[in-house]
């Protein structure tokens, strides 16, 4: 074992464990779901019910000391072009921003040391809904009170996003028609791989330098075991070459997944420019 220093994120693993009464072993774990149908009576009937929350109540950080103890380096690779470097601290910051009655909103940071001033690298935004002991249905959480103009600009721009999400969520194509620009855009690309020659919609002609979108598709299956991902012998997961990203776009986790569940991942691009991919 590490100093107390080296092991922040594991003490920190630890706490979030204790708080949220997370399991170690599956045996436990099970045990812990029937343990817990008796909290639904702790649960409040209303939002109004639990007493208000500040930004800094929830604040924490953690220290990845990269620099002062170079046993931990190994944990964290390199990434392209040196923007992160691998040999000096690194400190994650973190607190809620935003809730609404069972959502909420916590900002991410990521600073790291250089000539004794942590300057910042990466920032994240993730939002969680509350739940149930059981999992079965959503649960309030504690209001938030943003003081100062600092948080106050952090809470209207969580009502931004939440605007958004439900915004993105009506115009999706599972409940809203393309719209008259992106029937256009999907036209232009059959005209342009419709064979002239024939009358059949099946007799298509693939411009230069392209590739069909059904070429560009990976699909994989994982199982979901219970212990921690490593690398391979190649000091990759799952292996091949290094990705270049560009942007990530919202990830966004639809329902839980269980220990010993089978993962049928599919992907394909579904647009390319000159900028980025997307798929």
């Amino acid at each position: 074992m590490g100093s107390s220093k080296g092991n922040s994120t594991e003490l920190l693993r630890d706490k979030l464990r204790e708080i949220v009464g997370a399991s170690t072993n599956w045996r436990d774990h099970v045990q812990a779901m029937e343990e817990r149908k008796a909290l639904q009576s702790l649960l409040a009937k209303k939002q109004e019910d639990l007493p208000p929350r500040r930004m800094k109540d929830s604040y924490i950080e953690v220290l990845l000391p990269l620099g002062s103890e170079p046993q931990l380096r190994e944990k964290y690779l390199n990434v392209y072009n040196n923007t992160i470097s691998p040999d000096c601290d690194i400190k994650l910051t973190g607190h809620v921003s935003w809730v609404g009655k069972t959502s909420m909103e916590v900002k991410m940071h990521m600073l790291q040391l250089h000539d004794g001033i942590y300057v910042p690298v990466l920032d994240a935004t993730f939002v969680m809904v509350a739940r149930d002991p059981e999992n079965r249905r959503p649960a309030f959480v504690n209001p938030l009170v943003p003081e100062g103009p600092e948080e106050e600009s952090l809470f209207k721009q969580g009502e931004l996003n939440k605007l958004r999400r439900v915004e993105f969520s009506t115009a999706s194509l599972l409940k809203m028609a393309p719209t008259a620009e992106e029937r256009k855009i999907i036209h232009d690309i059959f005209l342009n791989t419709l064979d002239t020659n024939t009358v059949s919609f099946r007799s298509r002609i693939l411009p230069p330098n392209s590739v069909w979108m059904e070429d560009a598709k990976l699909k994989g299956l994982e199982i979901c075991h219970p212990q921690l991902f490593d690398r391979n012998l190649n000091g990759f997961f799952p292996g091949g070459s290094r990705p270049y990203v560009i942007a990530v776009d919202d990830i966004m986790f639809q329902r839980p997944v269980e220990i010993g569940s089978l993962l049928f991942l599919s992907s394909q691009v579904g647009l390319f420019s000159s900028l980025c991919y997307m798929g």
